[in-house]
C-alpha cells in the first residue's frame, strides 16, 4: 500500500485512525510505504489549501508500529533549499495487536 504524502494533513492525535485502517485492509505481512515531510520536531505548517504536519521520522515510525506494523526501513532526505522528506517502509504484523 502506498501512502505518499496523504497523511500530512491528519491531526497528530488522529493519525492512528488511518494507520489502523491500513492494517485492517492489508493482508498479514502486506507492505506499506509512507512518504511525508520530516522535521526534528512535530510541527504544523501552512500548506496549499490547509495546514499540514512535519514529523520526526522516529516518532511517525513509532506510530506505525503502534498500529500493528513492523518498520523495516526509514529514510530522510535533507537538501539545501528543499523541504526535508521522510519515508517509512513497513509490513503488517501477522497478528495485529
Amino acid at each position: 500500500m502506498l501512502s505518499w504524502y496523504s497523511l500530512i494533513h491528519r491531526e497528530p492525535d488522529d493519525i492512528q485512525k488511518p494507520l489502523q485502517e491500513f492494517g485492517r485492509v492489508l493482508r498479514p505481512r502486506g507492505g506499506l510505504l509512507i512518504g511525508f515531510f520530516s522535521w526534528p520536531t512535530l510541527e504544523r505548517f501552512p500548506h496549499a489549501v490547509i495546514d499540514a504536519y512535519r514529523w520526526p521520522v522516529a516518532r511517525l515510525a513509532s506510530e506505525v508500529e503502534a498500529a500493528g506494523f513492523e518498520v523495516a526501513e526509514t529514510y530522510e532526505r535533507v537538501e539545501a533549499g528543499a523541504r526535508p522528506q521522510g519515508a517509512i517502509v513497513a509490513r503488517r504484523l501477522a497478528h495485529i495487536r
